[in-house]
């Protein structure tokens, strides 16, 4: 891809999980602001989205969330984005865009939402359990590619493509840029008995 220096920086700095929100050691942080901004961006965006996919499930109610973060960072989706992304943009200002930075009381309450989401999310029974189910159809891809590589004219490609590649190589990296949506689809078309009535052209059922 021809990335730059400051590009591959801002992806390995870029992972949080549990870790500081905001890495405030001068080598420690990234080569640049928008690498920063991307950082904040990113735990904004899954910390809201995660809450409301969340209640979709019926894993939390809003209620359940501390009633004082609620009502420091807003009751809302947009209220809560609205809240951090202002802050963001005032605190960086007032630290004369030296760093990306956000208000100490967003900042505490964010770091108490996602704490909760941790605990009630992503290290609950329900979610784990989809986890396990995640883990099992992405194992069975990668066997069942490289048991019929060979099968696959475009993976059989990158090897010409990428010279010295190994196979699992290329089938890693083709896993990794799907889809939820298309790795299950992938499953469902190699791995679940086809109803009856519905034709299938034979040259895709080679792998029957």
């Amino acid at each position: 891809l021809n990335l730059t220096i400051e590009v591959k920086d801002g992806i390995l700095k870029h992972s949080k999980g549990k870790g500081p929100i905001f890495l405030e050691e001068e080598e420690e942080r990234p080569l640049t602001l928008e690498a920063e901004v991307v950082r904040i961006s990113d735990v904004i965006a899954y910390v809201n989205h995660d809450i409301d996919d969340a209640i979709r499930a019926g894993i939390i109610k809003i209620s359940d969330i501390p009633k004082d973060i609620l009502e420091t960072l807003g009751y809302t989706h947009s209220q809560r984005i609205d809240t951090l992304v202002k802050s963001v943009i005032k605190a960086t200002k007032e630290l004369e865009y030296k760093k990306i930075y956000l208000g100490e009381k967003e900042l505490k309450a964010l770091l108490r939402l996602r704490d909760f989401l941790f605990d009630k999310i992503y290290f609950s029974p329900v979610v784990r359990k989809e986890f396990e189910k995640a883990k099992k159809i992405l194992y069975s891809l990668f066997e069942f590619y490289f048991k019929n590589f060979e099968n696959f004219s475009f993976l059989v490609e990158k090897q010409g493509i990428l010279p010295g590649s190994s196979k699992e190589r290329i089938i890693a990296d083709y896993i990794s840029g799907m889809t939820d949506r298309y790795a299950l689809k992938e499953y469902i078309q190699y791995f679940l008995p086809k109803p009856w009535g519905i034709e299938k052209p034979v040259e895709t059922m080679w792998y029957v």
